[in-house]
């Protein structure tokens, strides 16, 4: 079974409307990421690669984003928000 991997990260406001996070896999074994954005419901997000391009949707549920990832994988989102 997988095992979470829980990041809180701040909703702060950008420029653009939008803020990147970079997850990795800590260890040999298959976790599911969980990011929680307290205070800021999530409009919309995707995984990106680290040029921020090739956008692939996403789970995401008010504050919260989930996705699987893999053994020392590093994985990239784009969560935008909406000021």
């Amino acid at each position: 079974m997988p095992k979470e991997v829980p990041t809180t990260t701040s909703a702060e406001k950008s420029a653009r409307g939008r803020q990147l996070c970079r997850v990795g896999g800590v260890d040999d074994d298959e976790s599911v990421t969980s990011l929680l954005y307290p205070g800021k419901a999530i409009p919309k997000a995707a995984a990106c690669h680290f040029m921020e391009e090739d956008e692939q949707p996403v789970d995401f549920e008010g504050q919260r984003l989930v996705s699987a990832i893999n053994p020392y994988q590093v994985r990239t989102f784009r969560v935008r928000f909406e000021w």
